[in-house]
């Protein structure tokens, strides 16, 4: 399968997925989303998993339970870079526990930085200790394994992320176990232009309720410095990101590991999905 290329997709939707009660792939599963990280992440993945299958009325789709506490949740990044002592797994682990109280089977954490070793590996070890009965997805691993045996023609993406998976390297490895190679931004583009496109107290995603031309300007400078160093395709390493535009992308293939997530935690075959890229959920002005 050749890359997804946006340009040739011409409509803002995901192609469906086998209905589950036909497919026989545990129609009775249900879904757990750790969401407020941030809280528009944990919505957009809660949409894609009911915009992703091809059913016949309401009762036809999986039970999701959705719980989203950014309040109690410390920033992933501000731990990874030192700013914070408390790390957030321990408080990720407490909505995972409640999930599971609540009778999840599967749980997916849309947030790429929380992937981070860190912070992921005692998640993981905190899940275990507890006995907790849920499926905990890991969307690095995910997406990595996605493009390997999907997309074998890309082997060289562009990552864009937070401060705090940038320093992590978060998917370097996973991408270099796969043959893939990873390529991010310079220390200074990725400080004064990604992350702060992400952040910014003003105008970053995080912070904004609407989408506007000063995003559009910061991501397009972002793209030229990946166009100049040959990448196949950009990898959306921050979930915020999945909230923008696609025309912003400037006609490169696009790996969302977003869509990823949701494609896992409906349990279908990843040949079944491609990881198209969503247009704004936020408001464009």
């Amino acid at each position: 399968m050749e890359g997804i290329h946006l340009q040739d997709q011409g409509k803002y939707s995901f192609p469906c997925l086998n209905n589950p009660l036909e497919s026989g792939k545990n129609p009775l599963q249900t879904i757990g989303i750790v969401g407020g990280m941030g809280p528009m992440a944990g919505v957009e993945l809660h949409r894609r998993i009911i915009t992703s299958l091809s059913v016949d009325k309401d009762q036809d789709h999986p039970s999701v339970i959705h719980i989203s506490r950014s309040r109690n949740i410390p920033d992933r990044t501000e731990f990874l870079n030192g700013l914070v002592s408390e790390n957030p797994a321990g408080s990720i682990v407490q909505v995972i526990q409640e999930l599971d109280q609540l009778g999840a089977d599967v749980v997916g954490i849309p947030c790429n930085t929380s992937h981070a070793y860190p912070i992921f590996s005692r998640i993981s070890e905190e899940v275990d200790h507890l006995g907790l009965k849920v499926g905990l997805r890991n969307m690095v691993l995910e997406t990595a394994a996605y493009v390997a045996s999907v997309l074998p023609s890309i082997t060289r993406l562009g990552i864009l992320c937070t401060n705090g998976s940038y320093e992590a390297r978060l998917y370097e490895q996973e991408l270099a176990i796969a043959g893939l190679e990873a390529i991010y931004p310079d220390r200074q583009l990725q400080y004064e232009m990604v992350h702060q496109l992400i952040y910014d107290p003003a105008i970053g995603i995080k912070c904004s309720r609407s989408i506007h031309g000063s995003h559009e300007k910061r991501l397009q400078l972002i793209m030229g410095y990946f166009e100049d160093r040959g990448v196949d395709a950009i990898l959306l390493g921050c979930t915020e990101l999945s909230l923008l535009p696609q025309s912003w992308f400037l006609g490169y293939s696009l790996v969302d590991p977003l869509t990823v997530l949701a494609t896992s935690l409906l349990g279908d075959s990843r040949a079944q999905s491609e990881p198209l890229f969503h247009g704004s959920q936020l408001a464009e002005v």
